[in-house]
């Protein structure tokens, strides 16, 4: 007889990480410890911790992020965490508040991290797209989700100039 009978229809239509009796997905990565403080946010709890994970730079106390920047520039956690802060404080001037949500269509970048942080900073919501998507689809995220404001790379604003996010 083949393997491939002995396997009953539930293995056989299942990966091995799912448990069909359950109905659980597991991950084949190593359990992670979560915060036991349900009110920690999660700006907070990635920078509370000494990042053991990353290679460290030249500096004793900084530890760099692994993110690609061109190779004459770095950042540390120490340096990103100034720069989340700011810009919370600017969506919060720009009259971003709890539970507002915030439509991110910028390109994988350092910018891109820092916004997305200081969105989550600043206690608001945040709904990413595609730089390259259309205007349509825009306008339907921005109507699905009740967009409050909008951040774009400037090289996309021209063709996005006339979205209104208010």
């Amino acid at each position: 007889m083949q393997k491939d009978s002995l396997l009953s229809v539930a293995e056989r239509a299942h990966p091995a990480w799912f448990n069909a009796e359950t109905g659980i997905y597991r991950s084949p990565h190593t359990a992670v410890a979560l915060p036991a403080n349900p009110l920690l946010d999660l700006v907070s709890f990635i920078f509370s911790h000494r990042r053991h994970d990353a290679p460290h730079t030249s500096s004793s106390s900084a530890v760099a992020l692994p993110i690609p920047l061109p190779a004459t520039q770095s950042l540390t956690y120490q340096d990103l965490f100034p720069l989340v802060k700011s810009t919370a404080s600017a969506l919060h001037k720009l009259g971003i508040r709890h539970d507002d949500v915030v439509l991110l269509v910028l390109p994988n970048s350092i910018c891109f991290l820092v916004v997305l942080l200081a969105i989550l900073y600043a206690c608001a919501v945040v709904t990413t797209m595609n730089p390259l998507a259309t205007v349509v689809e825009i306008k339907k995220r921005i109507a699905d989700c009740g967009v409050r404001l909008g951040l774009a790379a400037p090289e996309r604003t021209e063709r996005k100039g006339k979205l209104c996010f208010y």
